[in-house]
């Protein structure tokens, strides 16, 4: 809490309290969510040393980057909050290359290692795109979801989705500062083929009910 004027997120607090230490099977390669990471890093004892605009500007370092070729660390914009959590933006050294990223950090640990756990390891997987300029994606996508048996095992907002079954997950994301606003990105992984080609098809389904 010294880090920063602003008050915690409580969603962060709940995780220093349970994975401040270590994050076990949801470590990410090469981001450092540690406590103890981030708190050398503010002390100057890290590679890559912050700079105080971060700061000042409202941000709060959560994780440290050690990519040596662009190491994009992940912060708090504690200015942009939602009631439990906050958005997320990855950037390097200077505030002026802060992207966002997430609408929130719990959204990013849960769709991100769905991917990792639940997509990519699967013996089939496709990607893509869908959008329409007369409705908002998932609106329409998520009662065929329903239909074809999946549940979401987390409530996101408008940006992000982690869609399951028991033979396949499926988690999408658009884009928090593109103009395509409406334009949504999906990884699919599943046990076969057939099932990886009934899913895909829930896209132009959803169109079709709602055109």
């Amino acid at each position: 809490q010294a880090l920063t004027p602003h008050p915690l997120p409580p969603f962060y607090v709940w995780f220093l309290r349970r994975m401040g230490r270590s994050m076990g099977a949801m470590t990410y390669s090469l981001a450092d969510f540690s406590a103890q990471t981030i708190l050398a890093a503010y002390a100057g004892q890290e590679e890559y040393p912050i700079d105080s605009a971060w700061t000042d500007a409202g941000y709060l370092m959560i994780g440290y980057n050690r990519d040596d070729m662009m190491p994009l660390h992940r912060w708090y914009d504690l200015n942009q909050r939602t009631p439990d959590d906050a958005l997320v933006v990855h950037g390097d050294a200077t505030v002026a290359g802060a992207t966002p990223s997430f609408s929130a950090f719990a959204e990013m640990l849960v769709w991100g290692k769905a991917g990792t756990f639940r997509v990519y390891n699967r013996s089939q997987a496709c990607s893509g795109s869908f959008t329409d300029d007369a409705y908002e994606p998932f609106v329409c996508l998520d009662p065929v979801m329903v239909q074809l048996g999946f549940h979401q095992p987390v409530a996101m907002r408008d940006r992000c989705r982690v869609y399951e079954r028991e033979d396949a997950t499926m988690i999408c994301k658009g884009s928090l500062t593109s103009d395509r606003r409406k334009s949504r990105f999906y990884d699919l992984g599943a046990t076969d083929e057939a099932t990886i080609r009934a899913a895909s098809w829930a896209r132009s389904r959803a169109r079709r009910a709602f055109s």
